[in-house]
């Protein structure tokens, strides 16, 4: 599928210019003519790139890349990379525009193979950080978000928005497990994951919660007849998929039981709203399985055993319901249609002698092998400007640029292509050809006239070896991200395992982290960047584990030798944290979050930039987080008190560009959701 790109400039010549080369390059072209008409566009659809002239009425550029963003966070959609066009040539523009997170500059008038270049690079580069955050967030067997993303992702969701709240579970999985295999089982657990996506929202959530348990949030799903219709297309549909994968007359009691938590999206708690869908999807296992059962509070058990029976549905009939029919892919046609087959190996043979070409073609695609011809050294680079092939065949004596020089142009090239793997070829037979030919980089020689044995055994030995080198590198990168992964997860145990030293501060650790993250990310942080100092936040109190319970909870204030033994928290964090190789700035939270912009603060009495800028950020959400919670001695203080306070200590506390973060955030949470409990 084409890359859809979206082209927002003013003049009618420039449109015309960089349509035609977009599209003679295989891309789709939106073309709109201000801000304004980008913002509606933004609002409905998501193309790949946004190609955004500074220059324009009304709307410049640098206004319309900031209403974009900011439309984008309010509607959770994902940013969209933004390249600028411009005729300037100012460095101070182009440094505001690198500020504001566009991802490349691009000069009018057009050249056109550095638009297409300029172009494909931030698609190229876009995609790998896609990718690389899809293998970190993503459940391997299903697809769907992991638990971590999802619980993640909910936990925000829950607070902000309106909506239901699912656990949904795979019914007798087990049992189909024991009697039908693990591929089997595996098969059906991703036809109902299909399933499960595929009859909510566009913009709902869900992920893969446990073994054979789902977590979704839907705010497309409207009302109690919207829910039960969810519910009977699900079973219906899992049970004929189930009839495709295991047998036709099925007798196992597979189905989907659904409990449901309504959410206001007036701040409450996710872990709180998982635990009333948990019990209400127990009352739907209690009655028999197979339905859905939205929780109630305060019923007489009369009333809710009442309600309960008169939601749960009966398994349902096996006929997919009218109108729903683009769900009803069984497991094959689902994966059938997203499955890829292994591409060819592919092969660019470069001779001036047409005869040897066609030789070479002929004898490689009748073993599979795509091959590319090409007559010279120069048409290999320009070749190389566009494609990539895994392996070239290179003959040496040839006109123009010989094989040494092009093998020599080819490792001096771009990074992405000058690891491709060399053959040469020739008709020399010297051992002092041989020598430089392998000097220079070359994986092995193949002497013409062609045997055809022969060029197919050289040119599949290489394959193979490729293969491997693939397969190790794809293990390490799973195993890397395996790593990171468990780290997260012991990370945020420990925080946890903080937070519940205080009764009074539940919870504490990742909502600093979260504040943390976004003052960083507004700040122009980049995704790494963010999700570095998301764990700085949450391990910034990891000293307290050396304070006594009897201090960290004393109810009413403390003495001044107590408050010495709190003060002691930011060392022993520091000290527990510094050994963590892998990440040597961990402990930069946890030992100056309580120094001061005015150098009063502790352990150390820093001041202004001597604080690292990633404590001076912990420092304002740890300031925030305490005055919006509830502690010993005192209640949430409100919101507008609050924020007094940080604009009081902006240059005496606080950074003052990191305060003036914290405030937009929030004038900005209107609903007071961005504190503990939600609105007080």
């Amino acid at each position: 599928m084409a890359n859809q790109i979206v082209l927002v400039d003013d003049d009618p010549f420039s449109q015309k210019i960089a349509e035609d080369i977009l599209e003679s390059n295989g891309f789709e072209v939106t073309v709109l003519s201000s801000g304004s008409q980008l913002l509606d566009y933004r609002k409905k659809s998501s193309p790949d790139l946004i190609l955004l002239d500074i220059r324009m009425p009304e709307m410049d550029g640098f206004e319309t890349l900031k209403k974009v963003r900011e439309l984008e966070e309010e509607l959770d959609l994902e940013d969209i990379p933004v390249v600028f066009l411009t005729s300037e040539t100012s460095s101070e523009t182009e440094t505001r525009a690198f500020e504001l997170g566009i991802s490349d500059f691009i000069r009018k008038p057009f050249e056109p193979v550095v638009l297409i270049r300029r172009i494909t690079n931030v698609l190229s580069r876009h995609s790998v950080l896609y990718n690389i955050d899809e293998e970190t967030t993503r459940d391997n067997l299903t697809g769907l978000l992991n638990k971590t993303a999802v619980s993640s992702k909910l936990e925000m969701l829950c607070r902000r928005k309106p909506g239901y709240l699912m656990r949904i579970q795979l019914d007798a999985f087990k049992m189909v497990d024991d009697f039908y295999g693990h591929a089997a089982s595996d098969k059906l657990l991703v036809s109902f994951a299909i399933l499960v996506r595929g009859f909510l929202g566009p913009e709902d959530v869900a992920g893969r919660f446990g073994w054979n348990e789902f977590v979704a949030f839907s705010s497309f799903l409207k009302s109690e007849e919207d829910l039960k219709h969810f519910s009977e297309n699900l079973n219906a549909t899992l049970l004929a998929d189930a009839k495709k994968i295991l047998v036709e007359d099925i007798t196992l009691p597979i189905g989907a039981s659904i409990g449901i938590a309504v959410l206001r999206g007036k701040g409450e708690e996710y872990d709180d709203a998982l635990r009333k869908a948990a019990r209400a999807q127990h009352q739907v296992k209690y009655s028999g399985m197979h339905g859905y059962c939205i929780y109630e509070e305060e019923e007489s058990t009369e009333d809710s055993t009442s309600a309960i029976k008169e939601a749960l549905s009966i398994l349902p009939s096996e006929a997919l319901p009218a109108g729903l029919a683009p769900y009803g892919n069984s497991f094959e046609n689902a994966l059938s249609e997203g499955s890829n087959r292994p591409e060819p190996l592919w092969v660019a043979v470069v001779d001036d002698d047409e005869m040897n070409l066609r030789l070479a073609e002929r004898i490689l695609t009748k073993n599979d092998v795509k091959v590319t011809k090409l007559s010279s050294g120069e048409a290999l680079m320009d070749f190389l400007d566009e494609s990539r092939p895994d392996l070239i065949l290179l003959d040496i004596i040839m006109p123009g640029m010989d094989g040494f020089e092009t093998l020599e142009r080819l490792h001096t090239g771009k990074p992405k292509t000058a690891d491709i793997p060399v053959i040469f070829l020739t008709a020399e037979n010297d051992t002092a050809t041989e020598k430089k030919a392998l000097k220079l980089g070359a994986k092995d020689f193949i002497r013409k006239p062609f045997i055809p044995e022969i060029l197919t055994m050289r040119v599949k030995q290489i394959a193979e070896l490729l293969r491997l080198q693939k397969n190790l590198s794809e293990e390490v990168e799973r195993k890397t991200k395996e790593n990171e992964l468990l780290f997260l997860h012991v990370v945020s145990s420990l925080a946890g395992a903080i937070d519940a030293k205080d009764t009074y501060t539940n919870g504490h650790s990742s909502r600093v982290a979260e504040y943390s993250k976004e003052i960083a990310k507004r700040f122009g942080y980049n995704q790494k960047g963010q999700n570095d100092i998301y764990i700085l936040g949450l391990l910034h109190d990891v000293g307290k584990i050396g304070v006594p319970d009897s201090v960290i909870n004393k109810p009413g204030r403390l003495t001044d030798e107590e408050f010495e033994l709190i003060k002691r928290h930011p060392a022993i964090g520091s000290q527990i944290l510094k050994n963590i190789r892998e990440m040597p700035k961990l402990s930069i939270g946890a030992r100056w979050h309580h120094e001061r912009y005015d150098g009063t603060g502790y352990p150390d009495g820093l001041a202004g930039e001597e604080i690292p800028e990633e404590a001076r950020i912990v420092a304002v959400a740890d300031a925030y987080d305490a005055m919006s919670s509830k502690r010993s001695y005192r209640n949430i203080m409100p919101q507008e008190k609050i924020r007094s306070e940080i604009e009081r200590g902006m240059g005496t506390q606080f950074d003052p560009q990191f305060a003036r973060i914290m405030i937009q955030m929030i004038d900005e949470d209107t609903d007071f959701t961005m504190r503990e409990g939600g609105r007080d």
